[in-house]
């Protein structure tokens, strides 16, 4: 009996637990908000470090599988991240669970994209500069101010008027 899924059997079985995650969160956060209600916070702060403690983690790494399954770049799941946020070693179990590639597969998948927040701001500011050269401006024209001498705001017209 030949007990190896196919890619379509293991893309549904991991997103039959995404639900569940996802109902199992909804249900969490119910209970806090009645916790809340009733005024009960040593149970309102157990529940909320439930779900970021244990089912954030979770439920990113099974998003990360779920879009290695369905044949998505890295970039095209998370399309940022900052530094010291790069998947751990959760997401990578998730993988290696349904995915038969080895460990060099995986990491080169997450790490072809990845690009920080300070990388993608950078490269950004590099396009601007290069469309602003490109159209002929050095730098962006300042907005123009007003007179140092005229008062601002009706405020400063009253006290203008007044002589204070």
């Amino acid at each position: 009996m030949n007990t190896t899924k196919t890619t379509k059997e293991v893309r549904a079985e991991l997103k039959a637990r995404i639900k569940a995650h996802t109902q199992k969160s909804r249900q969490l956060r119910e209970q806090k908000n009645q916790a809340k209600a009733d005024g009960d916070t040593d149970t309102v702060n157990a529940l909320h470090w439930e779900r970021i403690d244990e089912l954030r983690p979770e439920a990113r790494a099974m998003f990360l599988a779920y879009g290695y399954l369905k044949g998505r770049t890295y970039r095209q799941v998370e399309p940022k991240t900052r530094d010291g946020n790069e998947p751990d070693d959760l997401g990578y179990q998730y993988l290696y669970e349904w995915e038969g590639d080895d460990d060099a597969d995986i990491r080169a998948w997450i790490e072809a994209e990845t690009q920080t927040r300070f990388e993608l701001e950078a490269e950004k500011k590099a396009i601007q500069e290069g469309a602003r050269e490109a159209a002929g401006a050095s730098a962006p024209t300042p907005l123009p101010q007003a007179p140092p001498d005229k008062p601002k705001g009706l405020l400063g017209r009253l006290r203008a008027a007044v002589g204070a």
